[in-house]
């Protein structure tokens, strides 16, 4: 079983007495409500060892001396706040908690170096003793103490007199976003457009497992500002024949534009960037390995361009293959997902990444996943006429997931049977639910995925591409796609063949060093780079 920190509220009958812990580290909104049944079942109380029916309150001059429990659920009491704090429960077990008087009890005191870093800097315990301290962040290294760190705790041991621990916090780039948004919440219903504008705000889920923290809605403080352009680039367009007429197509050089009869005479020239153009990025979220996932915004948060190409996700649409970031061969999935060719997208974005971030590796997570899913819908067959992939039940159930389930399609630097050349991907289609975006349709889809700072479209009419596989429909494969400011929202999919707007993901280490910033559009975060 998970540890994880809850809360209990008790009611008993002769008094009402409630635990209401609150982590100030995280402000987490996890709280388990026993019944008075369940109460009655699970704890008994004693005071220096004799049973009694009711325990002390608060003020009353009595401690917890200690707290046993027989089928190994893991609870502690904190005498200065008179919480009981609650790591691990076990179903049918028993539990007492014993009080005295006459017991010594010494004080345990954290110094941080991060205020408000921990669930509190005081607790007592007694003689020889153990008391827990609870925090969300990384902890570099605690002194004047016999202390142990763990996951989301410090535990400090053998405690014989009154005990001060020095503790060292980095400030890196995670724990300075953990601080920076204190508020952390936990959404369940997915059924609706989640448009709240927030700050200082995180949601969280789970990935394999591990507590990651995303953005939702319109925050105002997820802006990072990291890397610089090494090329320019200068494009020119006008409206194109293929497919509708709402997409620009993209054209290199002004004689392919003038000379293109399908395009009007006056092509518009447009300067995504210029050698030496700073980088902006929104933080997607946190990854299972503490590393920040930053989805590409151009040369500034107010930018309406920013994509680096516009072009197809593949080559060719004609089998179901070529969802595939990098795929193997044809005739079943597994022979799909033997990866053993580049996308026409991901040789797009690699090249981009030797160009401009290359330099800048040493900084990002090999570890970190972009997830290509190609699992199926639950009973749909593969080579079928039509079928859809396991994203397309996530879907229409509302019920986005960060696991990648098969190995071949989690694809990072580090992973051999999804190995990526570059630690750079896409968004994923659950990365749009997760965001507050329902579906296409209306404006009240939209969210920060596709919005600059001042809510304006940042990729103007374009579509632009995820990297989630969605179906095979009428002899074509189609990829998860987020639209455009006509059409806001994203939507289930899109021909791999049409022309969308290319918008890379990547992911900095937690433990890159923070050297300024607060996420704010005017103030971005930035790491310090040696």
């Amino acid at each position: 079983m998970k540890y994880i920190k809850i809360s209990i509220v008790i009611l008993l009958v002769s008094f009402i007495s409630i635990f209401a812990y609150k982590l100030t580290a995280n402000n987490s909104t996890n709280k388990l409500s026993l019944t008075k049944e369940q109460m009655k079942k699970m704890l008994s109380y004693t005071i220096d060892g004799n049973s009694t029916s009711s325990m002390p309150t608060k003020g009353s001059g009595y401690k917890v001396k200690s707290i046993t429990c027989k089928s190994g659920s893991i609870l502690s009491w904190d005498n200065d706040n008179w919480l009981l704090e609650v790591e691990k429960v076990e179903s049918e077990d028993l539990c007492n908690i014993d009080f005295t008087k006459n017991e010594t009890l010494y004080n345990v005191k954290l110094i941080p170096t991060i205020s408000k870093s921990f669930d509190s800097t005081s607790k007592t315990t007694t003689k020889n003793g153990t008391t827990t301290f609870y925090t969300n962040l990384k902890i570099k290294n605690i002194t004047g103490c016999d202390s142990e760190i763990l996951k989301v705790k410090v535990v400090v041991k053998n405690v014989t007199s009154n005990t001060t621990c020095n503790v060292e916090i980095t400030k890196n780039i995670y724990n300075m976003l953990l601080i920076n948004n204190p508020i952390i919440k936990t959404r369940t219903d997915f059924n609706s457009a989640f448009s709240e504008t927030n700050t200082e705000t995180l949601f969280k889920a789970q990935e394999d497992n591990t507590d990651v923290y995303y953005f939702s809605g319109f925050p105002t403080n997820n802006w990072v500002k990291f890397g610089t352009f090494n090329t320019d680039k200068t494009v020119y367009k006008g409206w194109g024949t293929y497919g509708d007429s709402k997409g620009y197509k993209i054209y290199d050089t002004m004689s392919n534009c003038t000379n293109a009869s399908s395009f009007n005479s006056n092509c518009e020239e447009t300067i995504l960037w210029k050698k030496g153009d700073p980088m902006y990025w929104r933080i997607i979220r946190t990854n299972k390995d503490g590393s920040v996932r930053l989805l590409y915004h151009g040369t500034s948060p107010e930018e309406d361009n920013a994509y680096i190409e516009i072009m197809p996700f593949a080559d060719h649409n004609n089998d179901p293959m070529y969802v595939g970031y990098m795929y193997g061969t044809s005739g079943s999935l597994d022979n799909n997902r033997t990866n053993e060719n580049n996308s026409k997208i991901k040789l797009t974005i690699d090249d981009w990444y030797e160009k401009n971030l290359i330099t800048y590796t040493k900084y990002l997570s090999n570890s970190a996943v972009y997830c290509n899913d190609r699992n199926l819908y639950t009973n749909h067959i593969y080579l079928n006429e039509t079928f859809e992939f396991a994203f397309g039940e996530r879907f229409n159930n509302r019920k986005p997931l960060y696991n990648c389930i098969e190995v071949r399609d989690a694809f990072s630097v580090d992973n051999k049977m999804a190995e990526l050349k570059y630690p750079i991907g896409l968004i994923t289609g659950d990365d749009f639910i997760y965001s507050g975006q329902y579906s296409i349709g209306s404006n009240t889809n939209i969210s920060f995925i596709d919005t600059n700072s001042k809510k304006i479209n940042s990729i103007g009419d374009n579509y632009w591409w995820s990297m989630t596989a969605s179906s095979w429909y009428n002899d074509t494969a189609y990829v998860v796609y987020g639209a455009g400011k006509t059409e806001p929202g994203y939507s289930l999919g899109n021909g791999v063949g049409r022309d969308l707007a290319v918008r890379p993901v990547t992911s900095i280490k937690g433990d890159n060093l923070w050297k300024s910033g607060d996420g704010s559009a005017s103030n971005p975060y930035e790491i310090v780079l040696n």
